[in-house]
């Protein structure tokens, strides 16, 4: 993204689009940063037992992120992986 708030996000994770937008309230729907791994997924599958310290780096971890598009991020949710 340029200083202008301007950029594009090729080959958007799940749905494989490109989205053109301006950063800012009119378009951070278009743009969101999903988990690949759902924060809900990872809690079942043992999260629980991690530390408040180890919850919040697997909340972060940047191999987890993924840029998307926003309505298909609301409609993946907590699926898995997969």
């Amino acid at each position: 993204m340029s200083e202008d708030g301007h950029g594009s996000a090729p080959e958007f994770g799940w749905a494989g689009t490109t989205i053109h937008f301006v950063r800012g309230p009119a378009t951070s729907s278009d743009v969101q940063i999903d988990h690949v791994v759902s924060l809900g997924n990872t809690w079942i599958t043992g999260a629980w037992s991690l530390s408040q310290d180890q919850r919040v780096e697997l909340a972060h971890d940047p191999l987890n992120l993924l840029a998307v598009d926003g309505p298909t991020h609301q409609a993946r949710s907590d699926k898995p992986a997969n």
